[in-house]
């Protein structure tokens, strides 16, 4: 389902898919249902969904990285938790977090295994995005875990659907000791799928901007979102994220704040234990029909969760 808590409009734009929209649909061909709703998705809080990441990351400076198209770029890299070649510093849940400094980023012929997360970039519809061109294979380390988080827009404009050959781009992306499915070495023979998997957030603005970008998973943003003309995007929904959400969307998981604990002591007769009479139960009373221990009161722990 493409879904909008706004209205929809499009020039010669097909979309094979349901659609969802709250406002008025224009302009759009949609080969699929089409409902219109008075209440739309709850989306992330984007004051909050970035803590975990952030708190949890390996934090990747602006300068440390190299330029593609005049601009900052993770550019024919391989990024994992066991691989970072801008720093060194590496992160077992695959998280980094890249501060744009309020300017933009590009990603491009990498491979990319772990969640990837742009701070401070631009939010203007009007100006250039944060996007990835080129081609990417692209999935988070932890299964259920975003591959992309941005705090500003983003856009997709690169090659997917089809293979990145290393003997292409000239890099190999599966070195020793950074496998891919298993597999490393030391050539340029390789081939992998150009695709980005997982789920991918911006609070701002996002669109397909160009070429053939390929999506597996769920595509959030708290802005507008778009498609220009030469752009044939490819989007397959998967069930991931809704049935196992991550930290700072959907219900959980949750983590116990420091300092919130309180234990409380059992009673000294643990509850259902057997027993004869009502002394046998330092708390609660004797159950004759079964024997044991039935409770007044609960063993409580008290903690303070957040999501």
């Amino acid at each position: 389902v493409i879904s909008t808590a706004g209205g929809m409009t499009g020039l010669l734009v097909t979309i094979n898919a349901d659609v969802e929209y709250a406002g008025s649909l224009a302009g759009v061909t949609v080969n699929g249902t089409q409902s219109k709703t008075s209440t739309p998705r709850v989306m992330p809080d984007p004051s909050s969904v970035f803590d975990y990441y952030v708190n949890h990351g390996t934090a990747i400076p602006l300068a440390s990285l190299p330029t593609f198209d005049g601009q900052p770029a993770v550019d024919e890299a391989v990024l994992t938790p066991t691989s970072n070649p801008f720093t060194g510093d590496l992160n077992p849940e695959g998280i980094y977090v890249i501060d744009c400094e309020g300017g933009i980023v590009n990603i491009r012929n990498s491979r990319i295994e772990g969640t990837l997360v742009l701070l401070d970039t631009v939010e203007n519809d009007l100006s250039e995005h944060s996007k990835v061109v080129g081609q990417v294979t692209w999935k988070p380390a932890v299964a259920n875990y975003p591959a992309a988080l941005v705090q500003g827009n983003f856009d997709f404009g690169f090659e997917g659907g089809g293979v990145m050959q290393e003997s292409v781009i000239g890099v190999n992306l599966n070195p020793v000791g950074v496998p891919y499915n298993g597999e490393e070495d030391s050539s340029l023979d390789d081939g992998y799928p150009s695709r980005i998997q997982g789920l991918i957030y911006s609070t701002s603005g996002s669109g397909f901007t160009s070429d053939t970008p390929y999506l597996e998973g769920v595509w959030l943003t708290g802005g507008s979102s778009g498609a220009v003309g030469g752009s044939n995007a490819t989007a397959n929904y998967s069930r991931r994220h809704y049935l196992d959400p991550p930290p700072g969307f959907g219900a959980g998981p949750f983590e116990p704040v420091v300092g919130t604990w309180r234990w409380d002591e059992p009673p000294c007769a643990l509850n259902f234990t057997p027993c004869n009479t009502d002394d046998d139960c330092c708390s609660g009373t004797c159950n004759n029909g079964t024997g044991k221990c039935r409770p007044n009161a609960v063993v409580e722990i008290d903690v303070a969760l957040t999501k």
